[in-house]
């Protein structure tokens, strides 16, 4: 099963979503080149490319968001790097389903730890014609953003930026 439990997502998701779409002029899959960052800039620390090599997905890009929900930068690993705890099972079948089919996939899963992981993948392509990248979106937060997903997200945003200002400070 993809999702664990449906329902509404951060409105970052749907920002990130349009942008994706705004620019497939009538194509299934958006070219990797195509996609136009400066419109998703406030969700760029939550967005990640995953690359299809040979069956696996590695993490060509990834956002501080992730390096912080991981605690470890994700960019290069791959799929199977990462802990089962962590959501892996969403991970993998939204990839491989958004690949397959060729269309978006989104969810949220309760993660071991209660917090939730709101996700989005979407298809991109490098060559412009099969989808073998997947733009993704993922979102880790406290328990109560069911009730309310973009005060928790403006929430994490506030911690994260606290975090590297920090870090930027060292």
């Amino acid at each position: 099963m993809i999702c664990e439990e449906a329902g509404r997502g951060p409105a970052g998701q749907r920002l990130v979503y349009d942008a994706w779409r705004s620019r497939l002029h009538g194509r299934a899959v958006l070219r990797r080149e195509d996609l136009d960052l400066s419109g998703i800039v406030c969700e760029l620390a939550h967005v990640s490319v995953l690359a299809n090599e040979a069956g696996r997905y590695r993490f060509r890009l990834a956002g501080t968001g992730l390096r912080q929900a991981f605690g470890r930068e994700l960019k290069g690993l791959s799929l199977e790097d990462l802990p089962a705890s962590a959501g892996r099972g969403a991970w993998s079948e939204g990839v491989r389903e958004t690949l397959d089919r060729v269309r978006p996939v989104s969810g949220r899963s309760i993660l071991e730890d209660g917090r939730v992981h709101f996700w989005m993948r979407l298809p991109m392509s490098t060559d412009g014609e099969r989808a073998d990248l997947a733009l993704c979106h993922d979102r880790f937060l406290a328990a109560d953003a069911l009730s309310d997903p973009d005060r928790a997200a403006r929430a994490a945003d506030r911690l994260l930026r606290i975090d590297i200002d920090e870090v930027q400070a060292a």
